[in-house]
């Protein structure tokens, strides 16, 4: 869904024509659609029952707040890409490779809006106010990695100007090979720990399952793209499990 390197040119010879405004605009409205869709079944999952107040408080808020901010920074991406964003955009999100890796995550996020239906709300405990207060900042870490990933790295690697391949390794990819995979996990744990319950934690093995299936896909596409660069960059970088301090520079002689 992420790979990492600039995208060539679009042929002339008209044998891949790129998406028009047309494309472009069902694209977005699908996107908005989905959104919309999405925040009513939130909604309707948190309605008052039974009397009881309603269950939209700081916590079910931040849940809804992380996932439609990680959807408008996809956007944000897509947007970056330059034109015709329509191979750049297959590229870079995956779809050109590994179309199943979207569909898992549709199904996946679809099964989450559960999660809101069993959301007690209502003052914490002590040990769920604590859950909470770390999903809320393991909420905007993701939102920080994934801005700093999607805008200043993959897509500025997509500007059409050159043919040479060019491997990502600055930035969060010098931290780790997977920065966006690590974010994404990262951001269904932070889900599990502001609602709480059974089910979102339930989930949590099939999103690992999707995103260890797809990196090594992925690492596999990029070993054959680059080579011996890439397996000197996955020798001195970890995959997921981000280090503290930055790549060692290779002493000189």
């Amino acid at each position: 869904m992420w790979t990492r390197c600039r995208c060539p040119s679009a042929p002339s010879d008209g044998r891949s024509p790129p998406a028009g405004p047309r494309a472009y605009r069902t694209a977005a409205a699908v996107t908005v659609l989905a959104l919309v869709a999405y925040t009513a079944a939130v909604g309707l999952a948190l309605r008052p029952r039974d009397g009881h107040a309603g269950r939209l408080d700081v916590a079910s808020a931040a849940a809804i707040l992380l996932n439609v901010g990680v959807a408008a920074l996809h956007i944000r991406l897509w947007r970056a890409l330059p034109p015709p964003r329509g191979k750049a955009a297959l590229e870079v999100f995956g779809a050109s490779y590994d179309p199943w890796m979207g569909r898992g995550m549709l199904l996946l996020l679809a099964l989450e809006t559960r999660a809101f239906a069993h959301y007690a709300g209502g003052p914490p405990g002590c040990a769920q106010a604590l859950a909470q207060g770390l999903g809320i900042a393991l909420g905007g870490l993701t939102l920080f990695v994934v801005a700093r990933a999607d805008h200043r790295l993959l897509a500025a690697g997509f500007d059409g100007k050159s043919a040479t391949p060019r491997l990502a390794t600055d930035g969060p990819y010098r931290r780790c090979r997977h920065p966006r995979y690590a974010a994404l996990l990262a951001s269904r744990l932070a889900l599990a720990l502001l609602l709480g319950g059974a089910w979102p934690w339930a989930l949590l093995p099939g999103w690992a399952l999707l995103v260890g299936r797809r990196i090594v896909i992925e690492e596999r596409r990029l070993r054959a793209r680059f080579g011996r660069a890439y397996l000197d960059y996955a020798a001195e970088t970890p995959r997921l499990l981000p280090r503290l301090r930055g790549r060692r520079e290779a002493a000189r002689p």
